[in-house]
């Protein structure tokens, strides 16, 4: 899953001309700062900037009436239009769909999908935009424009600062962009559907153009191919300002391993899943050296390096503390789960599953003054070597909500103390080698929705009152053991499975 950025700047290159005009009318008589302040004030909806946005609504299909108070004069009280209060110039418009579904784990905003309903603009881009040369934020993220490409014409919006175009267009990645010197914010991210997931709807030739854009801090191109741009992590080295940079699944060419970054001490969120950017088993250095990153996902980043399996990083956790999202799976890493994941006093996303890992649990958690034991919340090592037993280590992760350790060899019994893990919500201990019956307090877990416990060696008997208090459960496993189930058939549920 992919993070979204709600960091939204909205500075304006304006800001430097407003203020030489508040100083000049300080020099005016008190009857002419209250007439020009007066006048200011009850600025209204420049003619021609209505009748810009007018003729772009002609261009658009409208389904859902989405754009039904665009009527009348005052273009400034308008659905997603926002004016100056000054000048009356338009500074604002925010189209984006209104059935897009955030995902959150917690409070933490994961994901985005289109939700059911016909809440989506279609149609074409009319040039007309062109007229809104004061604009400093445009969405029109999430709207379906018949896959068309980026309408060049966007490059001429020079006082641009935030430009959200995701899951709108197709074709190539003009360049044009690159005159948007005041632009701080710019996401193309392509993730609309299955289709455009597997086949890439947008394709960027080259970077060369970001140069242009110095004060660039938000950059998303996932679900594009950059597989022509060969010096995309050259040109992206150049952005120091730099804080959001999303390319999963971008196809990117692999880069120069040795290369150092401008923005190692800027990043905080990187997202490079689904690409292959290094040469056999080396990782690349700037990888390495990120100080202030706290989301980082390289999964199946290296999982197709021509040396092979590659060893832990652990220099990402030595020379990173801030981390707080961290996702290394389906890498094909092996050796031991490193002993320094107890220093991440921020993580609470741990996600490293599909490995070759081998070691104990323990190992990696089971220092009893681990600060991540007040922090994880998220804990993925399925797919991995592990073994020994599930000891006492994680029950002091209170605030844990997944525990994810299926296809290990884990064994001995189910810790009977699982339900003092209150938060835990989904808990998936399949295909291990895991003995004895099931506890009877597991029934006790009433945040628990999500239990799998299949294709171990455990036996004894299932009663009502391993379900007793799973009043939130939706899906359930015990298959391939060698279990009893007697359940009074009186017994009425306090859940509903899928």
């Amino acid at each position: 899953m992919r993070w979204a950025h709600n960091t939204i700047p909205m500075a304006s290159s304006r800001t430097a001309s407003m203020i030489f005009l508040s100083f000049a009318l300080l020099v005016f008589s008190t009857f002419e700062r209250a007439s020009c302040a007066a006048a200011f004030t009850n600025a209204t909806c420049i003619e021609r900037e209505r009748e810009a946005l007018l003729e772009f609504k002609r261009g658009l299909v409208d389904k859902s009436n989405l754009l039904s108070s665009w009527v009348g004069d005052d273009c400034c009280s308008w659905k997603g239009v926002r004016c100056s209060k000054l000048t009356g110039r338009v500074l604002k418009l925010d189209l984006r769909s209104p059935c897009v579904v955030p995902f959150y784990f917690g409070d933490v905003l994961l994901d985005q999908f289109l939700g059911h309903g016909n809440c989506t603009l279609t149609g074409h881009i009319h040039p007309s935009l062109a007229e809104l040369q004061h604009l400093n934020y445009l969405d029109l993220s999430w709207n379906n424009f018949s896959y068309a490409e980026i309408p060049e014409f966007l490059g001429s919006l020079s006082n641009l600062v935030y430009l959200n175009l995701s899951n709108v267009f197709a074709g190539k990645v003009p360049c044009h962009l690159g005159n948007l010197s005041n632009l701080q914010y710019l996401d193309l991210n392509n993730f609309r559907d299955f289709i455009q997931y597997v086949s890439g709807y947008a394709t960027v030739n080259n970077l060369e153009w970001l140069s242009g854009l110095p004060s660039l801090k938000h950059l998303d191109l996932s679900g594009n191919s950059v597989r022509n741009a060969q010096q995309w992590l050259q040109s992206i080295s150049m952005l120091s300002s730099l804080q959001f940079l999303g390319l999963a699944d971008c196809s990117l060419p692999i880069s120069d391993s040795t290369l150092q970054v401008n923005f190692s001490t800027s990043l905080e969120f990187l997202d490079l899943c689904g690409n292959n950017i290094g040469i056999g088993s080396t990782i690349p250095n700037w990888l390495l050296n990120l100080s202030s990153t706290t989301h980082l996902d390289l999964s199946g980043v290296f999982s197709n390096f021509d040396g092979g399996a590659v060893s832990f990083p652990t220099e990402i956790i030595n020379n990173n503390k801030q981390l707080a999202f961290l996702d290394l799976r389906y890498n094909s890493m092996r050796g031991e789960l490193p002993k320094n994941l107890s220093n991440l006093c921020h993580l609470f996303a741990l996600k490293l599953g599909g490995n070759d890992l081998t070691g104990g649990i323990s190992a990696a958690l089971g220092n009893p003054f681990s600060c991540l034991q007040n922090t994880l919340r998220y804990l993925d090592l399925q797919g991995n070597k592990i073994s020994g037993r599930l000891g006492d280590e994680i029950r002091h992760f209170k605030n844990l909500e997944y525990i994810g350790l299926s296809g290990n060899s884990i064994e001995g019994p189910i810790p009977v103390y699982l339900p003092q893990l209150s938060s835990l919500k989904e808990l998936d201990l399949g295909y291990n080698n895991l003995t004895g019956g099931i506890p009877e307090s597991i029934g006790q877990m009433s945040n628990l929705f999500y239990l799998v416990l299949s294709n171990n060696l455990l036996k004894g008997v299932v009663t009502e009152l391993h379900l007793a208090n799973l009043t939130s459960l939706t899906w359930l496993d015990i298959s391939s053991n060698e279990l009893a189930v007697k359940i009074n058939p009186k017994v009425v549920p306090h859940f509903n499975l899928i």
